[in-house]
């Protein structure tokens, strides 16, 4: 976090630091969070974490989260930034972290650079998430279909929803798109491999048998 927190450029890099960003929110509503509330918080390298991985977190979300890139009225949530993967590791990197600070009173009334409020992000980006699960469950799935790989780094966001979504109807539809998904995977293998139609698969990684999903399927 320190690094991140001095190094703008790895922040802001595309293919550097949000892709484990869901392991960081993780990280911390299951363990540091709980922890802080019970007063366990109290030593001073644990106090010292938690106030740096905020102090990141704001950091990348008050120039990264833009309320208007939270459009779907017109969108309907199909403009999609970089690639599909790309376009929810954000959004829901913007999600998590603000909901994390919103629970913090030095946080909650923060103005982003795009001159809203820190709680107006969040409450954009949750109503943004609902309607992306909607459109994705209505429109068949995903651009990146049946992708070994990339669907992998879409769905953790989905994860991410129905995890820690305080919003009750966010959590209900990621479990449901989270449920759909896998429907179609048991549908469409066979001993672990998927058959069907897939997009943006490389030759030979992707092609040769079973991927990340056959693995997943076990838990």
């Amino acid at each position: 976090c320190d690094l991140y927190i001095r190094e703008k450029c790895l922040r802001d890099d595309m293919d550097n630091f949000y892709w484990s960003a869901d392991l960081l929110i993780t990280l911390y509503h299951k363990y540091l969070c709980p922890m802080e509330e019970h007063g366990e918080a109290s030593a001073p390298l644990l106090r010292e974490a938690l106030e740096i991985i905020r102090e990141m977190m704001w950091e990348w979300v008050r120039d990264q989260s833009v309320l208007a890139d939270a459009e779907f009225a017109i969108s309907r949530t199909w403009y999609i930034w970089n690639s599909e993967n790309h376009h929810i590791q954000r959004f829901s990197t913007c999600w998590g972290f603000l909901g994390i600070l919103a629970e913090r009173e030095e946080f909650a009334r923060k103005i982003l650079q795009d001159g809203y409020e820190l709680r107006e992000h969040l409450n954009a980006w949750t109503s943004y998430a609902k309607e992306w699960i909607r459109e994705r469950a209505r429109k068949g799935m995903f651009v990146e279909t049946s992708n070994g790989s990339y669907n992998s780094e879409t769905l953790k966001g989905v994860i991410l929803f129905y995890e820690y979504g305080q919003d009750q109807e966010l959590r209900s539809l990621a479990g449901k798109l989270l449920d759909l998904y896998w429907a179609l995977w048991a549908q469409e293998q066979l001993g672990g491999v998927r058959g069907g139609g897939k997009s943006r698969v490389y030759p030979v990684r992707g092609l040769t048998g079973k991927d990340v999903f056959w693995r997943l399927s076990w838990y």
